[in-house]
């Protein structure tokens, strides 16, 4: 019997323990619980602080961007800006005009460069060479050309409405050889019927030129003095 009495004791002693621990562990488990959401909710509140945060950098990016483009148009419109865009603009086409011209006339340079304070470099086959070193048809041909080209892009900047009256060539196949005076002929042809200029005025004494003209007069002196003949053009 006192052994039965003895087991007994312990067995509830054993039960009493794991009671407590059963216990102690249900506590932990619900602080454990709790801590889980605790975190959770920490966790879904940092969640939304990095989604408002990734939203603000954004809308700061793009005022960032918006911000970068109306500086760059504000600099780019300034009003020091804008000559200097025209003025670069307008070497650009003047200098293609140029070329397109040269390029017709086939001289030993190929290509001519103008830089903002309208300095001039003529490019060919053997380097660079000055305008000085050209021969008297060569320069003949390149001012024409640049003439010509200039009126041109300035009658584009100028726009449609506002024409350049007229335009003067005063004896332009000087120093043309029979081929360049061929090409000078090619050239004007294209502003025959007012085109580009309302009106482009030839003075030479070299007949050839009827080919590119509308309207041909002469000059013929007489007794009477000189007097002024219009003649039809060629076709």
């Amino acid at each position: 019997l006192q052994e039965a009495v003895k087991c007994y004791e312990a067995l509830s002693n054993e039960i009493s323990r794991l009671e407590m621990e059963i216990s102690n562990k249900e506590k932990a488990l619900e602080r454990t619980i709790a801590q889980k959401e605790q975190i959770t909710s920490e966790l879904e509140e940092l969640r939304r602080q990095e989604s408002f945060y990734n939203n603000v950098k954004l809308e700061l990016e793009r005022a960032k961007r918006k911000l970068e483009i109306l500086l760059y148009v504000r600099r780019l419109f300034h009003r020091d800006q804008i000559p200097r865009m025209l003025r670069r603009y307008a070497l650009k086409r003047l200098e293609s005009e140029l070329n397109k011209l040269l390029r017709t006339f086939e001289l030993s340079y190929t290509e001519a460069s103008i830089d903002e304070n309208m300095n001039i470099i003529l490019g060919g086959p053997y380097g660079n060479q000055s305008f000085s070193a050209l021969s008297g048809g060569e320069k003949v041909a390149f001012t024409i050309s640049f003439i010509i080209s200039f009126h041109k892009i300035i009658q584009e900047m100028r726009g449609i409405a506002r024409p350049i009256g007229f335009m003067i060539l005063d004896e332009p196949t000087t120093y043309l050889d029979a081929d360049r005076k061929a090409k000078l002929i090619q050239i004007l042809q294209h502003f025959k019927g007012g085109v580009v200029f309302p009106q482009l005025i030839l003075v030479t004494h070299d007949d050839l030129l009827r080919e590119a003209s509308d309207n041909v007069f002469i000059i013929k002196k007489t007794v009477e003095g000189s007097k002024i003949v219009q003649e039809e053009a060629l076709a």
